[in-house]
C-alpha cells in the first residue's frame, strides 16, 4: 500500500505525533524520508513550491491507496488534534490549522455605499492560521484522545469509540464554525453523540441527567452522588412518566435557588435552543452564547466523557452503562425537607 504525504495549513509539531493510522511529521523529517522515492516523480517541483507558498511545516502520512479515502481519516485526526488543542491550551490564544479549505479565515472587504459617497473597509473573519504544539509529553499523557485517534479507519471500532469519534468531530465543527447558530446546533449534538440513545420520550432531560453526572460540581472535585449527596435532577428517572413530571416541575419551579442545579437547566436550555433551531422556531443565538456553551463542554465535560468512555467495560453499551451507573448512585436525603416545598411552577 502506497505512503501518501498531505500538507497539513498552519499546524507544527515538534517531533512525529501519532492519531491513529496517520503520523503528523515535522516537514524536514518527512522530506527526508519519501525524498528518495520522489526522484522519477515529474510533479515534485510543483509538490514543493505549493508547500513553499503556504508555508507548510507539517505532513501527514498515510498508508492509502485513494486519496479521497485517505483525506478523510486525516481530516477525522485533524478534528482529534483540534479539540485535544482546546481542551489542554484553553488558557492560550488558540489560533488554527487544517486541511485546506477546512479553515474559514481572512479578510473580507466591503464597501459602504451612501448617497454620494462611497467608503471601502476590511473585516477578518475567523481565527488566524499558525498553531504550534510545544513538546509531545501533553499528547502522550492525553490517553483518551489517543484512544478515541487509534479507532480512525477502523472498521471494528466499539460502540464508545465511534461516539468519541463523531463526538470530537461535531465539536471540531464546533470550533471552526464562524456562525453561532451553527456552533450551537454542533455543540449540542456533540453532547447527544456522546451520551444518548434514541427514546420516545425525556430526551431533553435524559440529556441533561447524563451531563450532570459528569459535570456537577466538577470545578470543585465535589461530584453530585459521590462526593455529597445525590440530587434530585441525578435522582429522578427520565425514563418513568412519573419522575418525567417531577423534572418538568423542577424545569420551571426549580430554575431558581435554593433548587437551581446550574449544571442541568443550563443544559435542558441548550438543548431547547438546538431544537428550535432544527425546527425553525428559534431567535437568532449571540455569538457570546454559543461560545460560553462550547467552552463549556471542552473545558469542563469533554475529557471527563471521554476517560469514561475509553474504560473496557463501556465499549460496547456505554450509554446503557452509564444509566446504569447513575441509577446505582445513592437515594439523596428528603430535599424539600432541608430546603422547604418545592415551589408550584408558574
Amino acid at each position: 500500500m502506497p505512503l501518501l504525504a498531505i500538507p497539513i495549513d498552519g499546524l507544527t509539531v515538534p517531533d512525529r505525533w501519532t492519531v491513529g493510522p496517520i503520523e503528523f511529521v515535522p516537514l524536514e523529517v518527512a522530506m527526508t524520508e519519501i525524498r528518495p522515492a520522489r526522484v522519477h516523480d515529474a510533479f515534485a517541483e510543483q509538490f514543493d513550491a505549493e508547500v513553499e507558498k503556504r508555508k507548510i511545516t507539517t505532513l501527514a502520512l498515510i498508508d492509502a491507496d485513494e486519496i479521497r479515502a485517505a483525506v478523510d481519516l486525516v481530516a477525522q485526526a485533524v478534528d482529534v488534534l483540534r479539540v485535544f488543542q482546546h481542551v489542554r491550551y484553553w488558557d492560550s490564544k488558540l489560533t488554527l490549522f487544517g486541511l485546506a479549505g477546512e479553515v474559514r479565515t481572512g479578510f473580507l472587504p466591503f464597501t459602504r455605499i451612501g448617497e454620494d459617497h462611497a467608503s471601502t473597509g476590511f473585516i477578518h473573519l475567523g481565527e488566524n492560521l499558525g498553531w504550534t504544539f510545544g513538546t509531545d509529553t501533553d499528547w502522550i499523557s492525553a490517553s483518551a484522545f489517543r484512544w478515541a485517534g487509534e479507532s480512525i479507519g477502523d472498521p471494528h471500532r466499539t460502540e464508545a469509540q465511534r461516539r468519541a469519534l463523531v463526538g470530537l468531530q461535531l465539536l471540531s465543527q464546533a470550533i471552526v464554525e464562524p456562525r453561532a447558530t451553527f456552533k450551537m446546533v454542533a455543540t449540542v449534538t456533540a453532547l447527544e453523540s456522546l451520551l444518548l440513545k434514541r427514546e420516545r420520550f425525556g430526551q431533553t432531560f435524559r440529556l441533561a441527567r447524563h451531563v450532570a453526572f459528569f459535570g456537577c460540581g466538577r470545578q470543585a472535585d465535589d461530584l453530585c452522588g459521590r462526593a455529597r449527596d445525590t440530587c434530585p435532577y441525578l435522582e429522578l428517572n427520565p425514563a418513568h412518566a412519573k419522575s418525567r413530571k417531577k423534572l418538568e416541575r423542577l424545569q420551571v419551579a426549580g430554575a431558581s435557588p435554593p433548587w437551581l442545579c446550574s449544571e442541568w437547566h443550563r443544559v435542558v436550555d441548550w438543548y431547547d435552543i438546538r431544537s428550535d433551531i432544527l425546527h425553525g422556531s428559534a431567535d437568532d443565538v449571540t455569538e457570546e452564547a454559543a461560545s460560553s456553551a462550547l467552552y463549556w463542554v471542552i473545558r469542563y465535560l469533554l475529557e471527563p466523557i471521554l476517560e469514561w468512555l475509553s474504560r473496557p467495560e463501556n465499549a460496547d453499551h456505554p450509554v446503557i452503562e452509564l444509566e446504569g451507573e447513575i441509577n446505582a448512585l445513592p437515594l439523596g436525603p428528603d430535599w424539600e425537607q432541608s430546603l422547604g416545598p418545592l415551589p408550584s411552577p408558574p
